[in-house]
Parts: structure tokens; sequence; C-alpha cells
């Protein structure tokens, strides 16, 4: 019998930087090259991170190489004629779409034409592109979390679209072996932001360290994008003056963190609709110590001790008597503790399962 080949599906993002939505928009395309059954192509406006990574894993791309500028109509419809063209060409029958501007293209490309619209919320949903977006009707929305659905509620909808929830899909790693050093070891790995709380982590582990004859050596990996946010790090960089803190920049190798670090801190100060790096460490059988703001708290019920609450800003103290319950657990219980944030991950976050529930919504 002769084997169906796989449909064609284009993921589109606007954005060619390596954040979060991005990162996850490669994972899907690459976990269809492995289930066989859609031909995912990525298809981005310019070269930049987001096609090496791709590349990297295999994962076909095109480049339209078309500046856009919102405030640019004329940017937008040539942008928009590029696409059109090649989904004509390419004889796609469904557009994923990765957040609400790639949706807004999207909806002028395909305008007229047989080809279902498929939009995944990666968060915020505070824009005007957000709120642009949801009055263009799609064939299925998707969001990688309940709360980012509930908010959306908040504009008007012009059409009824089915609406699901699908995870991200995230890299996993195995057991990692972790380094007895004589300090111990707590990380920070994620983009460098306000709200990602990075200076109640500081403040806790220069407590500690003040209080404790066995010190903590903090990790911050991640990087700051936009102005505003590389004048929060100057910040932190001042207020992490101590031979324990040391900002080692964005890396794509996490497990060579994670095999470092007793403990992955995320205190975010807002929502986070996911938290990718954290599910990667949970992967890799790191414990993590996260706010109940993080999406994945949810799979944290079982060890209150790893979850912060919501008004952890400058509340370094609730942070301190964390980790210093954390440390005071036996060998023994850390352990186990790592073993089940392995299982929570293959249970819930594991490729196949993300991908086979994605396909399976694609069927129109």
């Amino acid at each position: 019998m002769k084997r169906k080949q796989p449909k064609p599906i284009v993921y589109f993002s606007v954005n060619s930087f390596l954040g979060g939505a991005e990162v996850a928009t490669v994972n899907f395309c690459f976990s269809h090259i492995k289930n066989s059954k859609y031909k995912a192509i990525l298809v981005v406006l310019n070269d930049g991170p987001i096609v090496k990574y791709a590349n990297d894993m295999n994962v076909e791309v095109v480049i339209l190489n078309s500046f856009v500028s919102f405030s640019n109509p004329l940017s937008i419809l040539k942008a928009a004629s590029k696409l059109r063209n090649l989904l004509l060409t390419r004889n796609i029958e469904i557009i994923h779409s990765s957040m609400a501007y790639a949706h807004i293209l999207s909806s002028i490309a395909t305008f007229g034409l047989d080809i279902k619209k498929v939009h995944y919320g990666h968060g915020p949903v505070d824009t005007i592109f957000d709120f642009l977006g949801s009055l263009l009707a799609c064939d299925l929305q998707l969001f990688n979390s309940e709360y980012l659905r509930r908010k959306s509620y908040k504009f008007i909808k012009i059409k009824d679209s089915p609406e699901r929830i699908v995870y991200p899909i995230t890299k996993s790693f195995d057991f990692v072996e972790r380094s007895r050093e004589l300090m111990y070891c707590v990380s920070f790995l994620g983009r460098i932001s306000r709200f990602k709380g990075i200076e109640t982590i500081i403040s806790a582990i220069n407590t500690y360290n003040q209080t404790e004859s066995k010190k903590i050596n903090l990790i911050i990996c991640g990087q700051a994008n936009s102005l505003d946010d590389k004048k929060y790090e100057e910040g932190l960089r001042q207020l992490g003056r101590s031979p324990y803190i040391h900002f080692v920049g964005a890396t794509d190798k996490p497990e060579e963190i994670f095999c470092k670090s007793d403990l992955i801190i995320h205190s975010s100060v807002d929502f986070e609709p996911f938290g990718m790096v954290l599910a990667e460490a949970m992967s890799s059988g790191t414990p993590v110590i996260l706010s109940e703001q993080c999406t994945l708290s949810t799979y944290f019920k079982k060890y209150p001790l790893l979850i912060l609450p919501q008004c952890i800003e400058g509340r370094d103290d609730i942070l301190v008597k964390k980790i210093k319950h954390f440390y005071n657990l036996s060998d023994q219980e850390r352990e186990q503790i790592s073993l089940d944030m392995k299982i929570c991950y293959q249970s819930y976050l594991d490729s196949s399962h993300i991908i086979t529930k994605l396909e399976a919504l694609y069927e129109f």
C-alpha cells in the first residue's frame, strides 16, 4: 500500500528573534517531522536567530525578505502578497499564525482563499494587535494556557471560533548528573525583564549568604532585549555585586545550567501564561521554585514549598525560607522531587502527547 504523503502546513512567525513563542513555533514544526502526518514549513518575514534554530532542527524555512511596519500600510500589503503567493504555490491548506500580528497578516494574505486559519495565542493579550486580531475570523483559536483564554474574553469577536488549549512544545532533557560542589547553586534562566522579579532572587541569595556557612552561587542566565529591560539589568548588576552572583548571558544549551543547579527559581511578579524554561527544567529532573502566577504551578500542589505567593515582589524573606526549606531536606527527599518533576513532564508536557492533540485538531 502506497504511503500517504504528509499534508503541507505553514507555521508563520512575524518575529525572527528567539523568544518563547518563536521557540515553541519551531518545536511544533520539528514534532510534525517525527509524526510524519504533516509537512511543516516555517515562514518568517526576515532572517534571524529563529532561522538558524529551525535549520539546526532540519525544519524547512522560507524567508519572505519583507520588512513590515504597522504604521506603513504598503509594507503590510507587500508582505501579505508574498505570503499569499507562497501559500498558493505550495498548495497550503492550513496556516498556523504565531500570535496576533502574524494572524493579521495571514488574514490579509488568505482573503478569498479556502485556507484554514489557526491563531495561536502565546501572550500577552493587552496590545492593539491582540484587539485587531480578535476582529478577524479564524477556523481554530489556540491558547497556551487557560489564563490566556480567559483574558481574551475582554475582546469583541466578530465570529465565534472553536477554542482549545494546547501547551507549547519545549525541549526535553534526560536526567542530568548534578555536580557536587562545596557551595550550593541556584539559577534563573529566561529573558531579563522587570516582570520576572529577578531582584527578589538576588536579594534572597544575598540575605541567605550573610547568615549561612555554606554559600549559594546564583547563576543568572538570560539577556535583556528592550532598552527598558537593559536599564533594569544594569540595576540588577549593581544589586548583585557579589562573588556569589554570576551574570552569564543567554545560552542555547540550558542543560549545561541544569547540571550545575540544585534548584531553578522563577519569581514572576506578573502572570506568566506558561513558562517554557520551567518545563525544560522539569524534563531534566531539576527542582523548580516558581510563582503561583505561572500556569505550571498547577502541577506543583504536592510540593507547596516550591510555590511562591502571587505578591512576591520585595518579599525576599519568603523566598529565603523556601530555599532554606529545600536545602534542609534530605538527599533522598530532594531526589524524589527530581523524579516527580520528570514524571510530571512526561505525563502532561511531553511533545508526543501535545503534537498528537494538535494534529487531531487540524482535522477540520
